[in-house]
């Protein structure tokens, strides 16, 4: 009987532990859209700002044509910069490169909201893990600016 008990509660302690590990996995992932933008003149194409990191707070439609909220990251930390306003652009004709119904990669020159200027975009899919490694949640987390 004193064997059983043993028994029964490594099995717990087990059960507990790995619990732990699958929801603080789950709670880690991350999805986003994360890449560079320029303001350019919208029909020379012309470069009118420098170079600004960008992610998007979570998955996103590209054929949509709907509007997308851009936040810029500080490339010092990789955290979004909450010093800086986010910017909120529509694709125009989205192309993609790699796999999936988007790709891993689009490029666009985006319209952007209240401005005169359009936007230059290159951004790269960001996707949770397929596999529960806690590290790779963890860098899904990180580029997409949240940790």
């Amino acid at each position: 009987m004193k064997i059983i008990r043993i028994l029964a509660r490594r099995f717990l302690a087990v059960a507990v532990i790995a619990a732990g590990v699958t929801i603080s996995a789950g709670a880690r992932s991350a999805e986003c859209w994360q890449g560079w933008g320029y303001l350019v003149e919208p029909k020379s194409l012309a470069f009118k700002s420098g170079q600004t990191l960008y992610v998007t707070d979570g998955p996103v439609d590209w054929g949509s044509r709907a509007w997308i909220k851009l936040f810029p990251v500080d490339p010092n930390t990789g955290r979004r910069d909450k010093a800086r306003p986010a910017v909120v652009v529509r694709p125009s004709r989205p192309s993609q490169q790699g796999g999936g119904q988007w790709g891993d990669v689009i490029d666009d020159v985006a319209e952007v909201l209240g401005s005169k200027w359009s936007m230059l975009l290159r951004l790269s899919h960001i996707a949770p893990s397929q596999h529960s490694l806690t590290l790779n949640d963890e860098y899904s987390r990180w580029a997409c600016g949240l940790e």
